[in-house]
């Protein structure tokens, strides 16, 4: 699978409209968010983003993050593929990595894009690639067809990587979100998942 990677003003400009327009939801699970100087979840005037965006631009920052990113993901090129093959759902050929420096840490757009936020200078940027990854390969086959709430399937992907061998290799210290620890889907469904 081959790594590509955006940070554009447009993207930035688009993240934070969305971030505000979604504004209850995030509040709704009390998700940290970050914003533009100036901005923030209440903000009705947005007639200066596009110029706040253009100030705090950071294309030097990007380019080192992504060289990390893609650094580890050479090195870890043989369990990434194990873990890829091992799911019996279909995966994506490429991954388009969108940074942001806006909005919440992570996100994804299936088939093959995912989101990571830069703001968050105490997560491990790769780890976040892989979470959504683990989301973007269970969303269609699993979390939509089983109706999966968010919270649930928050706590299945972090089941999968402290249960699932090729993840565990890469992240022996995976940090669970606590928040949807006890949140696991029905034992029946977690049954069907013998991949795991």
């Amino acid at each position: 699978m081959k790594l590509e990677f955006e940070y554009t003003v447009k993207f930035e400009t688009q993240r934070v409209k969305g971030t505000i327009e979604q504004g209850d939801w995030f509040k709704q699970f009390n998700y940290r968010l970050f914003f533009p100087d100036g901005f923030n979840l209440d903000s009705n005037d947005l007639s200066n983003l596009k110029k706040q965006i253009t100030k705090e631009f950071d294309v030097e920052k990007i380019n080192k993050i992504f060289k990390d990113i893609n650094e580890s993901w050479l090195e870890f090129g043989k369990p990434i593929k194990s873990l890829i093959e091992s799911v019996p759902y279909e995966a994506p050929d490429s991954l388009k990595i969108l940074f942001t420096k806006y909005g919440v840490g992570g996100s994804y757009w299936p088939p093959d894009r995912v989101i990571v936020n830069v703001s968050y200078d105490w997560l491990d940027y790769f780890e976040t690639v892989m979470h959504e990854l683990v989301h973007i390969l269970i969303e269609k086959p699993v979390i939509q067809k089983y109706k999966i709430k968010h919270e649930s399937k928050e706590a299945l992907v972090d089941y999968i990587f402290t249960h699932n061998k090729y993840l565990k290799l890469m992240f022996p210290n995976y940090p669970v979100q606590k928040m949807f620890i006890n949140e696991l889907p029905d034992k029946k469904l977690m049954d069907r998942l013998t991949w795991i």
